[in-house]
């Protein structure tokens, strides 16, 4: 007999307060799971911006689920804009596109500008207020192995 009803975690980069309806779903477990598991779940494309995140248990105590250890961190490499894990040419190229306003393409999603924060971090290297022509050059250097 299955008792899971719906345990899931939400994130809401509005409002803290579930009823404003500004959450949405990051992961829901899809059954009741016997033993202790680790998840891990990108909040990449909520980087730089202030996120409330809520864990959410729906049913009549048909299941246990407990949180532990519990630990948002960052790893990314500035500069790797596509997150293929180098910095090569075409992060150069993709920072080229952004410095100018055009529309990039990452694993097969396009971004037209304004571009998402996420995007804007992995390209702004030298963290002087956005993408521009310095950034290219900077990653220009790093993809040839410069700096």
């Amino acid at each position: 007999m299955n008792w899971y009803n719906y345990s899931g975690v939400m994130i809401s980069s509005g409002s803290g307060d579930p009823s404003d309806g500004d959450f949405v779903q990051l992961y829901e477990s899809s059954a009741a799971l016997p033993d202790w598991t680790k998840k891990e779940i990108d909040l990449f494309p909520y980087a730089g911006e202030i996120v409330y995140i809520a864990f959410n248990y729906r049913g009549d105590f048909s299941h246990a689920w407990l949180i532990d250890a519990f630990c948002v961190s960052s790893s990314f490499l500035p500069g790797d804009i596509n997150e293929d894990g180098t910095v090569d040419i075409s992060d150069v190229i993709l920072c080229l596109r952004m410095s100018i306003g055009l529309p990039v393409t990452v694993e097969s999603v396009e971004y037209p500008a304004p571009y998402e924060n996420g995007l804007i971090q992995r390209a702004d290297i030298n963290l002087q207020d956005g993408v521009n022509i310095s950034d290219v050059i900077l990653i220009l250097r790093r993809s040839i192995g410069l700096d």
